[in-house]
């Protein structure tokens, strides 16, 4: 079971309709490393943020926007976590 641990060095906010993950460093943000996120993107990262394992995002994302297929769903949750990661956003735990 998987699981992940923000590492709060990041901020997670809306610009202009698009949801954007910027690392912040001496409490300013770092504009030239801004990740976009998507819908589904956004809603991965503040279900791992809460702490839900990622069957448990599966489980809620699939609810969220009405999916029926877990292992795409999964796939998906792996591949944000693991960009938040190797971003230094988040550590597995």
């Amino acid at each position: 079971m998987r699981k992940f641990r923000s590492l709060k060095n990041y901020t997670l906010t809306e610009v202009l309709g698009e949801f954007v993950v910027a690392p912040v460093v001496d409490n300013v943000a770092d504009v030239n490393k801004i990740l976009r996120l998507n819908e589904t993107a956004h809603f991965i990262v503040r279900q791992l943020e809460e702490g839900a394992t990622i069957g448990q995002t599966a489980t809620a994302l699939m609810t969220e926007f009405d999916l029926d297929d877990e292992p795409t769903a999964r796939q998906h949750i792996e591949g944000v976590a693991e960009t938040m990661v190797r971003n230094n956003f988040f550590v597995e735990i």
